[in-house]
């Protein structure tokens, strides 16, 4: 039987020795765990971020179909199509590999908010996220 003002499990309690040590795992391990949460929000934003500049070139295609010679037409229907996406970093080309294609390239610089992949990536720590998205043009 205990004493009163002892544990009833004394191995269950830390030894005078061990007291911080809880606190300094805890902090290491929050720290870890948040900078996982940090990456992970990174690569939802990416996925996003390239999800819409696939849209965007699509899009421009497709204005491209009807007026292949417009390509104020074609960079302000893409870009209009980029909902979320910064638009200074966004850059939208046309070309014609030939005279019955169409082809709409939209390049956009995503830039993460996680330090480590910043620092990882290098250079300006930007990453280039383009699509090119290829049509037949009507006549």
């Amino acid at each position: 039987m205990s004493q009163p003002g002892q544990p009833l499990f004394p191995e269950m309690h830390p030894r005078r020795s061990e007291h911080g040590q809880s606190t300094i795992e805890f902090a290491l391990s929050v720290g870890f765990v948040m900078l996982l949460l940090m990456a992970f929000l990174d690569m939802g934003r990416a996925i996003y971020a390239f999800g819409v500049v696939a849209e965007a070139a699509q899009e421009g295609a497709r204005y491209a179909v009807i007026s292949p010679n417009d390509t104020t037409g074609i960079v302000n229907t893409a870009r209009s199509h980029a909902v979320g996406l910064n638009p200074s970093l966004l850059t939208v080309t046309r070309s014609l590999p030939n005279t019955s294609q169409v082809d709409v390239q939209v390049t956009y610089q995503f830039r993460p908010v996680t330090p480590m992949i910043s620092q990882v990536i290098g250079g300006s720590g930007f990453i280039q996220l383009s699509n090119t998205a290829r049509m037949l043009i009507e006549r």
